[in-house]
C-alpha cells in the first residue's frame, strides 16, 4: 500500500486511445503495451505485445477467459477503442543487454 501511494502521486504519460493510429508506425515487434483504464484504482488494466504483420500493428495478449494467447483480428488501435473501458496505453520497449 505504501508503494501504490508513493507511485500514485507520479505523473504517468500515456498515448490516449484516439492518437494510438497515428503513432502504430513507430511501434516496434516485441514492444511491450499496457491498456490504460478508466476503472477506479487501476492504471492499466490489461497488457499484451506489438505484433506486427505485414502494415498491420496487432496486440497478442492472453486474455483473462481462454488458455492460449490471442492476437487482435485488428490493428491494435481498433482493439483498445474497441473496448470502453480502455483509455489508451503505455509503451514500453525493451533494450538489447550492454556487454
Amino acid at each position: 500500500a505504501k508503494t501504490e501511494n508513493v507511485l500514485s502521486r507520479e505523473h504517468h504519460y500515456y498515448v490516449p486511445s484516439n492518437r494510438i493510429a497515428g503513432i502504430q508506425d513507430r511501434l516496434q515487434n516485441g514492444d511491450l503495451i499496457g491498456t490504460t483504464t478508466s476503472m477506479k484504482g487501476m492504471d492499466v488494466s490489461h497488457t499484451g505485445m506489438v505484433l506486427r504483420q505485414g502494415n498491420v500493428v496487432r496486440f497478442m495478449h492472453a486474455p483473462l477467459s481462454g488458455k492460449k494467447v490471442l492476437v487482435s483480428e485488428g490493428s491494435l488501435a481498433e482493439y483498445v477503442t474497441g473496448i470502453s473501458s480502455h483509455t489508451g496505453i503505455v509503451v514500453v520497449r525493451p533494450l538489447e543487454p550492454r556487454p
